[in-house]
């Protein structure tokens, strides 16, 4: 999950970046291959990322996300995203904490 956060707002991810290197030197970063979604999950993976701001996703927010794009999610479905956001919240603190940008 790491890799496929917003290295800063309004940038690209780090494995967009890796992605990039590699084809300017043909060096494949072995980071590339070390994450994947589980199968399946690529459906939550894509509207995590169109409701997450990089902060804490609020219940009317997903809810509203729902109405407004015609989505549906099972109760199971709303607390993976919510574990995402904690999720990508800890990455977000830890880079801020280690100096590695925001």
């Amino acid at each position: 999950m790491k890799l496929t956060l917003p290295m800063k707002p309004g940038q690209g991810s780090l494995k967009d970046h890796l992605s990039q290197v590699e084809k300017a030197t043909g060096y494949r970063d072995p980071r590339l291959d070390s994450v994947q979604l589980p199968q399946g999950g690529e459906r939550l993976w894509r509207h995590f990322w169109r409701v997450y701001r990089g902060s804490a996703i609020p219940y009317a927010e997903i809810e509203a996300y729902c109405r407004l794009t015609g989505a549906e999610f099972d109760p199971w479905e709303i607390e993976v995203l919510i574990g995402m956001e904690i999720a990508a919240g800890e990455v977000i603190t830890e880079r801020i904490q280690n100096g590695d940008g925001h």
